[in-house]
């Protein structure tokens, strides 16, 4: 099971909505935080743990919701969800798992063989600034 599969087992979106933007009515709907409007129209099926704005149209799961909401990536909302709802996941390790998270990993071994390598090379030509910040050993 992935990461977004543990957090979505461990949060509903209608505690996510609720925590995040406003407490849904009786009927599970609030007004949505994405365009302007004066009824509620974003409803919240808790039994497929999804959201959906019948006035724009956009919709999810509690992740998508608090990454729209924050303009940030999913991975850095699910950061968020682990830490705020004190879920029990280690999003490093799950997350190297994962395709996105070995290439992640690949990017940075990169970067710092980048660095060593210029540090080596071209160390007198460069401010001090520059090779500190280059030489991610």
């Amino acid at each position: 099971m992935g990461i977004f599969d543990q957090i979505k087992q461990g949060v509903s979106v209608l505690d996510i909505v609720a925590k995040y933007h406003a407490q849904p009515n009786r009927a599970n709907k609030v007004c949505c935080p994405f365009h302007l409007e004066k009824t509620a129209s974003l409803s919240i099926d808790t039994k497929q743990n999804i959201w959906k704005c019948f006035g724009c149209g956009v919709g999810g799961d509690g992740i998508r919701f608090l990454a729209k909401l924050k303009d940030i990536e999913d991975f850095e909302a699910a950061k968020i969800l682990i830490q705020d709802f004190n879920l029990r996941i280690d999003f490093e390790t799950e997350f190297s798992k994962t395709p996105q998270g070995q290439l992640r990993e690949y990017i940075k071994d990169c970067q710092r063989h980048i660095g060593q390598t210029i540090c080596l090379t071209t160390q007198k030509d460069l401010p001090l600034s520059s090779i500190s910040y280059l030489c991610i050993v």
